[in-house]
Protein backbone atom coordinates (compact mmCIF):
# COMPACT_ATOMS: atom_id res chain seq x y z
CA UNK A 1 0.00 0.00 0.00
CA UNK A 2 1.16 3.39 -1.01
CA UNK A 3 2.01 6.39 1.00
CA UNK A 4 -1.25 8.01 -0.60
CA UNK A 5 -3.17 5.28 0.15
CA UNK A 6 -2.35 4.93 3.58
CA UNK A 7 -3.50 8.44 4.21
CA UNK A 8 -6.68 8.20 2.44
CA UNK A 9 -7.89 5.54 4.66
CA UNK A 10 -6.39 7.06 7.98
CA UNK A 11 -8.42 9.93 6.71
CA UNK A 12 -11.40 7.82 6.76
CA UNK A 13 -11.33 6.17 9.94
CA UNK A 14 -10.97 9.32 11.12
CA UNK A 15 -14.01 10.85 9.66
CA UNK A 16 -16.18 7.61 10.11
CA UNK A 17 -15.23 7.89 13.67
CA UNK A 18 -16.20 11.64 13.85
CA UNK A 19 -19.55 10.69 12.93
CA UNK A 20 -20.03 7.78 15.73
CA UNK A 21 -21.34 8.14 19.03
CA UNK A 22 -19.24 7.82 21.76
CA UNK A 23 -20.54 4.87 23.02
CA UNK A 24 -20.19 3.32 19.62
CA UNK A 25 -16.91 4.11 19.32
CA UNK A 26 -15.91 2.63 22.65
CA UNK A 27 -17.10 -0.38 21.65
CA UNK A 28 -15.40 -0.50 17.97
CA UNK A 29 -11.88 -0.85 19.99
CA UNK A 30 -13.06 -2.99 23.23
CA UNK A 31 -15.40 -6.07 23.71
CA UNK A 32 -17.94 -5.68 25.23
CA UNK A 33 -17.73 -8.01 28.50
CA UNK A 34 -14.09 -5.71 29.17
CA UNK A 35 -15.91 -2.74 28.49
CA UNK A 36 -18.93 -3.42 30.94
CA UNK A 37 -16.41 -4.63 33.67
CA UNK A 38 -14.11 -1.25 33.56
CA UNK A 39 -17.30 0.40 33.64
CA UNK A 40 -19.00 -1.35 36.58
CA UNK A 41 -15.50 -1.09 38.83
CA UNK A 42 -14.27 1.60 39.75
CA UNK A 43 -10.26 1.88 42.18
CA UNK A 44 -10.07 4.90 44.03
CA UNK A 45 -6.34 5.48 44.69
CA UNK A 46 -6.95 7.90 47.21
CA UNK A 47 -9.44 6.15 49.79
CA UNK A 48 -7.68 2.20 48.71
CA UNK A 49 -11.47 1.54 47.74
CA UNK A 50 -12.17 -0.90 44.75
CA UNK A 51 -16.59 -0.01 43.74
CA UNK A 52 -18.65 -2.59 42.38
CA UNK A 53 -21.57 -0.82 41.12
CA UNK A 54 -22.74 -4.40 38.60
CA UNK A 55 -22.55 -7.63 38.87
CA UNK A 56 -18.44 -9.13 38.95
CA UNK A 57 -16.47 -11.66 40.91
CA UNK A 58 -13.12 -11.15 41.76
CA UNK A 59 -11.62 -12.48 38.04
CA UNK A 60 -13.64 -9.61 36.64
CA UNK A 61 -12.38 -6.93 39.69
CA UNK A 62 -9.24 -8.19 38.79
CA UNK A 63 -9.67 -7.50 35.16
CA UNK A 64 -10.58 -3.81 35.58
CA UNK A 65 -8.68 -2.87 38.60
CA UNK A 66 -5.16 -4.73 37.26
CA UNK A 67 -3.19 -3.77 39.75
CA UNK A 68 -1.90 -6.79 41.85
CA UNK A 69 -0.53 -4.20 44.71
CA UNK A 70 -4.41 -3.99 45.00
CA UNK A 71 -5.81 -7.73 44.18
CA UNK A 72 -3.90 -10.09 43.18
CA UNK A 73 -4.28 -14.12 42.31
CA UNK A 74 -1.82 -17.16 42.58
CA UNK A 75 -1.71 -20.04 40.93
CA UNK A 76 -3.85 -22.11 43.60
CA UNK A 77 -6.34 -19.66 43.26
CA UNK A 78 -5.77 -17.55 46.49
CA UNK A 79 -6.52 -14.04 46.06
CA UNK A 80 -4.89 -11.52 48.32
CA UNK A 81 -7.19 -8.32 48.99
CA UNK A 82 -4.95 -5.17 49.94
CA UNK A 83 -7.68 -3.08 49.43
CA UNK A 84 -11.35 -2.17 50.35
CA UNK A 85 -14.33 -3.45 48.28
CA UNK A 86 -17.46 -1.55 48.46
CA UNK A 87 -20.31 -3.27 47.20
CA UNK A 88 -22.93 -0.64 46.18
CA UNK A 89 -26.89 -1.19 46.24
CA UNK A 90 -28.25 -2.68 43.39
CA UNK A 91 -25.02 -4.26 42.09
CA UNK A 92 -24.04 -7.94 42.98
CA UNK A 93 -20.12 -9.16 44.36
CA UNK A 94 -19.73 -13.12 43.84
CA UNK A 95 -17.20 -15.23 45.57
CA UNK A 96 -17.38 -18.54 44.46
CA UNK A 97 -15.09 -21.56 43.48
CA UNK A 98 -15.82 -20.62 39.65
CA UNK A 99 -12.86 -18.68 40.06
CA UNK A 100 -11.63 -18.66 44.19
CA UNK A 101 -10.53 -21.16 46.47
CA UNK A 102 -9.29 -18.58 49.19
CA UNK A 103 -9.34 -15.21 50.05
CA UNK A 104 -6.88 -13.24 51.85
CA UNK A 105 -7.93 -9.83 53.39
CA UNK A 106 -4.87 -7.44 54.42
CA UNK A 107 -4.40 -4.72 56.29
CA UNK A 108 -3.68 -1.79 54.95
CA UNK A 109 -0.11 -1.58 53.47
CA UNK A 110 1.24 1.97 54.40
CA UNK A 111 -1.29 1.48 57.93
CA UNK A 112 -0.92 -1.69 59.73
CA UNK A 113 -3.29 -0.35 62.21
CA UNK A 114 -5.89 0.10 59.46
CA UNK A 115 -7.86 -3.00 57.97
CA UNK A 116 -8.84 -3.77 54.96
CA UNK A 117 -12.69 -4.58 54.47
CA UNK A 118 -15.82 -5.82 52.50
CA UNK A 119 -18.34 -3.75 53.10
CA UNK A 120 -21.96 -4.95 51.22
CA UNK A 121 -24.61 -2.40 50.60
CA UNK A 122 -26.26 -4.66 47.77
CA UNK A 123 -25.98 -8.43 47.42
CA UNK A 124 -23.03 -10.43 47.77
CA UNK A 125 -23.46 -14.39 47.45
CA UNK A 126 -20.22 -16.04 48.95
CA UNK A 127 -20.13 -20.14 48.57
CA UNK A 128 -17.44 -22.57 49.10
CA UNK A 129 -14.56 -20.56 49.89
CA UNK A 130 -12.33 -19.79 52.08
CA UNK A 131 -12.01 -15.65 53.63
CA UNK A 132 -9.55 -14.92 56.26
CA UNK A 133 -7.22 -11.99 57.30
CA UNK A 134 -3.61 -12.36 56.16
CA UNK A 135 -0.48 -10.94 57.17
CA UNK A 136 1.93 -10.95 54.13
CA UNK A 137 4.72 -10.67 56.45
CA UNK A 138 4.38 -13.47 58.35
CA UNK A 139 2.89 -15.19 55.67
CA UNK A 140 0.00 -16.53 58.18
CA UNK A 141 -3.70 -15.23 59.04
CA UNK A 142 -3.37 -12.55 61.32
CA UNK A 143 -4.45 -13.35 65.32
CA UNK A 144 -6.40 -11.67 67.84
CA UNK A 145 -5.52 -11.01 71.42
CA UNK A 146 -8.45 -11.34 74.78
CA UNK A 147 -8.68 -7.61 74.58
CA UNK A 148 -9.74 -7.96 70.94
CA UNK A 149 -7.10 -4.81 70.55
CA UNK A 150 -5.04 -6.33 67.34
CA UNK A 151 -6.48 -4.16 63.96
CA UNK A 152 -7.77 -6.90 61.80
CA UNK A 153 -10.05 -7.11 58.27
CA UNK A 154 -13.87 -8.05 58.89
CA UNK A 155 -16.95 -8.01 56.71
CA UNK A 156 -20.02 -5.47 57.33
CA UNK A 157 -23.50 -5.88 55.46
CA UNK A 158 -24.62 -2.52 55.99
CA UNK A 159 -28.34 -2.06 54.78
CA UNK A 160 -27.64 -5.35 51.60
CA UNK A 161 -27.95 -9.02 51.53
CA UNK A 162 -25.09 -11.59 52.26
CA UNK A 163 -25.88 -15.10 51.48
CA UNK A 164 -23.06 -17.51 52.76
CA UNK A 165 -23.31 -21.12 52.62
CA UNK A 166 -20.47 -23.98 52.90
CA UNK A 167 -17.71 -21.88 53.77
CA UNK A 168 -14.82 -20.99 56.17
CA UNK A 169 -15.14 -17.66 57.46
CA UNK A 170 -12.33 -17.26 60.25
CA UNK A 171 -9.54 -14.87 62.06
CA UNK A 172 -11.37 -11.52 61.01
CA UNK A 173 -12.85 -8.65 62.93
CA UNK A 174 -11.71 -6.64 66.10
CA UNK A 175 -13.31 -4.91 69.57
CA UNK A 176 -12.95 -1.10 68.29
CA UNK A 177 -16.65 -1.38 67.58
CA UNK A 178 -19.16 -4.18 66.84
CA UNK A 179 -19.80 -3.42 62.92
CA UNK A 180 -15.83 -4.06 62.39
CA UNK A 181 -15.92 -7.28 64.98
CA UNK A 182 -15.80 -9.43 62.34
CA UNK A 183 -19.23 -10.64 60.57
CA UNK A 184 -21.70 -8.02 61.28
CA UNK A 185 -25.12 -7.30 59.75
CA UNK A 186 -26.33 -3.51 60.42
CA UNK A 187 -29.83 -2.06 59.23
CA UNK A 188 -30.98 -5.04 57.44
CA UNK A 189 -33.98 -6.79 57.31
CA UNK A 190 -34.11 -8.55 53.69
CA UNK A 191 -33.63 -11.99 54.42
CA UNK A 192 -29.73 -12.69 54.06
CA UNK A 193 -28.65 -16.62 55.16
CA UNK A 194 -25.81 -18.23 56.61
CA UNK A 195 -25.83 -21.71 55.72
CA UNK A 196 -23.70 -25.06 56.29
CA UNK A 197 -19.96 -22.60 57.18
CA UNK A 198 -17.94 -23.16 59.55
CA UNK A 199 -16.96 -20.19 61.44
CA UNK A 200 -13.93 -19.43 63.69
CA UNK A 201 -11.26 -17.32 65.30
CA UNK A 202 -13.32 -14.35 64.84
CA UNK A 203 -13.86 -11.50 67.98
CA UNK A 204 -17.35 -12.25 66.90
CA UNK A 205 -18.84 -14.90 64.54
CA UNK A 206 -21.88 -12.96 63.81
CA UNK A 207 -23.44 -9.30 65.26
CA UNK A 208 -26.26 -7.76 63.86
CA UNK A 209 -27.88 -4.36 65.13
CA UNK A 210 -31.41 -3.11 63.62
CA UNK A 211 -31.55 -6.46 62.06
CA UNK A 212 -33.83 -8.37 61.18
CA UNK A 213 -35.36 -11.95 59.20
CA UNK A 214 -31.80 -13.60 58.84
CA UNK A 215 -31.30 -17.06 58.99
CA UNK A 216 -28.48 -18.85 60.72
CA UNK A 217 -28.40 -22.28 60.59
CA UNK A 218 -26.20 -25.60 60.34
CA UNK A 219 -23.10 -23.67 60.73
CA UNK A 220 -19.84 -25.00 63.29
CA UNK A 221 -18.54 -22.47 65.30
CA UNK A 222 -15.54 -22.63 67.78
CA UNK A 223 -12.91 -20.60 69.15
CA UNK A 224 -14.64 -16.94 68.46
CA UNK A 225 -13.26 -14.93 71.23
CA UNK A 226 -15.99 -12.38 72.56
CA UNK A 227 -19.52 -14.16 70.89
CA UNK A 228 -20.67 -16.89 68.87
CA UNK A 229 -23.82 -15.09 67.79
CA UNK A 230 -24.82 -11.32 69.29
CA UNK A 231 -28.26 -10.23 68.02
CA UNK A 232 -28.29 -6.76 69.26
CA UNK A 233 -31.62 -4.42 68.92
CA UNK A 234 -32.85 -7.45 66.02
CA UNK A 235 -35.83 -9.03 65.36
CA UNK A 236 -36.96 -12.36 63.81
CA UNK A 237 -33.78 -14.25 63.11
CA UNK A 238 -33.79 -17.43 63.22
CA UNK A 239 -30.72 -19.61 64.63
CA UNK A 240 -31.33 -23.61 64.80
CA UNK A 241 -28.91 -26.43 64.46
CA UNK A 242 -26.05 -24.81 65.50
CA UNK A 243 -22.70 -26.08 66.80
CA UNK A 244 -21.19 -23.45 69.31
CA UNK A 245 -17.92 -24.25 71.37
CA UNK A 246 -15.29 -22.47 73.11
CA UNK A 247 -16.80 -19.34 73.04
CA UNK A 248 -16.85 -16.62 75.66
CA UNK A 249 -20.71 -16.20 74.95
CA UNK A 250 -22.62 -18.66 73.14
CA UNK A 251 -25.09 -16.66 72.09
CA UNK A 252 -26.21 -13.27 73.06
CA UNK A 253 -29.92 -11.20 72.93
CA UNK A 254 -29.77 -7.50 74.05
CA UNK A 255 -31.39 -4.10 73.36
CA UNK A 256 -35.02 -4.19 71.55
CA UNK A 257 -34.68 -7.66 70.15
CA UNK A 258 -37.94 -9.27 69.13
CA UNK A 259 -39.44 -12.48 68.14
CA UNK A 260 -35.85 -14.17 67.76
CA UNK A 261 -36.49 -17.76 67.30
CA UNK A 262 -33.37 -19.95 69.09
CA UNK A 263 -33.83 -23.93 68.30
CA UNK A 264 -31.91 -26.92 68.39
CA UNK A 265 -28.43 -25.67 69.20
CA UNK A 266 -25.62 -27.67 70.59
CA UNK A 267 -23.54 -25.33 72.94
CA UNK A 268 -20.30 -26.79 74.48
CA UNK A 269 -17.55 -25.89 76.34
CA UNK A 270 -18.71 -21.61 77.10
CA UNK A 271 -18.90 -19.71 80.09
CA UNK A 272 -21.84 -18.31 79.12
CA UNK A 273 -24.68 -20.24 77.18
CA UNK A 274 -27.61 -18.42 75.98
CA UNK A 275 -27.59 -15.19 77.42
CA UNK A 276 -29.67 -11.92 77.81
CA UNK A 277 -27.77 -9.23 78.67
CA UNK A 278 -30.45 -6.41 79.47
CA UNK A 279 -34.50 -6.29 80.17
CA UNK A 280 -35.31 -4.27 77.09
CA UNK A 281 -35.94 -8.21 74.58
CA UNK A 282 -38.95 -8.99 74.23
CA UNK A 283 -40.66 -12.26 72.71
CA UNK A 284 -37.97 -14.00 72.23
CA UNK A 285 -38.34 -18.19 72.07
CA UNK A 286 -34.93 -20.33 73.30
CA UNK A 287 -36.25 -24.32 72.95
CA UNK A 288 -34.96 -27.50 72.50
CA UNK A 289 -31.39 -26.32 72.67
CA UNK A 290 -28.57 -28.66 74.28
CA UNK A 291 -25.86 -27.35 76.59
CA UNK A 292 -22.80 -29.51 78.32
CA UNK A 293 -19.94 -28.19 79.96
CA UNK A 294 -21.17 -24.44 80.25
CA UNK A 295 -20.59 -22.20 83.23
CA UNK A 296 -23.67 -20.45 83.07
CA UNK A 297 -25.81 -21.84 80.76
CA UNK A 298 -29.27 -19.45 80.63
CA UNK A 299 -30.11 -16.53 81.38
CA UNK A 300 -33.51 -14.71 80.66
CA UNK A 301 -34.50 -11.25 81.12
CA UNK A 302 -36.81 -9.05 79.73
CA UNK A 303 -40.05 -8.99 79.02
CA UNK A 304 -41.48 -12.23 77.88
CA UNK A 305 -38.94 -14.28 76.80
CA UNK A 306 -38.99 -18.01 77.32
CA UNK A 307 -36.79 -20.95 77.27
CA UNK A 308 -38.41 -24.25 77.33
CA UNK A 309 -37.28 -28.07 76.87
CA UNK A 310 -33.56 -26.69 76.82
CA UNK A 311 -31.05 -29.70 78.13
CA UNK A 312 -28.41 -28.97 80.49
CA UNK A 313 -25.11 -31.80 81.01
Amino acid sequence: MGVFETLMLVIFGVALLSVLPSSAAIFVFAPASYAQVTKCVNYDVYTNTITVNCNANLSQINKAVNDKTVLEKDANGEWILNSIIQVNPHAKLTINQSDTSWLKITNKILKENEPNFISVSGLAIIDGVKITSWDPFSNNVIRQNVNGSVPRPYIMVNKGIANISNSEVSFLGFGLNSSKSGLSYIDVENGSRIIKNTIHDMWDAFYSDSAGFITIQNNKYYDNLRNGIYIFDSANTKVSDNLVKSTHIGIQIAQYSLGNYINNNTITNNTFGFYISDNKPKNNLFENNNFNNVTYPVKLDGINNVGRNNTIY
